[in-house]
């Protein structure tokens, strides 16, 4: 203990429970904890850590050091130390960015969107990701097909944590790395769009695995 707060053991590289985690995405993290601890890193507990779009919790007590996971659709966020849900959404954002070619356009779980005010009364949401300047801290714009406000009044908008969004929808989830100029309108299926124009997904990708071919 070091100042009053549990400290892992120099070398000490956390634990990360995630038995039905993607292989790619374990061993990105790990590799990314094994890498800080070389670079001589030491974590607290409690500290909250930020890898891809998830946030992890880093516990110090008698078992260890460990790393927790946000349980999926729990808001606000709680933690859970199985990590294979949370490992496999940060693997699923990187096949749905190859499908297109695209490149990832990095955020936080833990930050803002702006919103319409009545997104939450509509089903027909949709994604638009401009400059993080305009969108709120993500740079996400989240609207609805049928919403009644007109998002050109910015007295019909307001921020909402994208955490909260994913929690509501989590079939948005692994479009949430697209970068500024792409939008995702979910209809019956997905449809991606480049500049408000449709894209085709390569084929045999991950999208077209996870949704289909139109």
């Amino acid at each position: 203990i070091r100042g009053g707060v549990s400290m892992s053991e120099p070398g000490a590289v956390p634990f990360v429970h995630a038995p039905s985690a993607l292989e790619p995405a374990l061993h990105m993290l790990e590799h990314w904890l094994h890498e800080s601890v070389a670079g001589g890193v030491g974590f607290q507990d409690g500290e909250i850590v930020d890898v891809g779009w998830m946030t992890f919790l880093v516990s110090v007590d008698s078992r260890g050091v460990r790393v927790a996971a946000p349980q999926i659709g729990s808001s606000p966020m709680t933690f859970v130390e199985d990590c294979s849900t949370a490992l496999n959404l940060i693997a699923a954002q990187q096949y749905l960015l190859d499908s297109f070619g695209a490149e990832a356009s990095p955020c936080s779980c833990r930050q803002s969107a702006l919103v319409i005010n009545d997104l939450f009364a509509c089903d027909s949401w949709f994604l638009d990701r401009l400059d993080p300047g305009e969108g709120g801290e993500s740079g996400w714009y989240v609207g609805a097909h049928e919403s009644g406000l007109d998002p050109g009044d910015h007295r019909n908008l307001g921020l909402v944590s994208l955490w909260d969004l994913f929690s509501y929808r989590p079939y948005i989830g692994p479009f949430l790395q697209l970068p500024p100029g792409w939008q995702v309108s979910f209809e019956e299926r997905p449809i991606v769009l480049y500049q408000r124009e449709p894209v085709a997904p390569y084929p045999r990708s991950f999208y077209t695995q996870q949704y289909g071919v139109a």
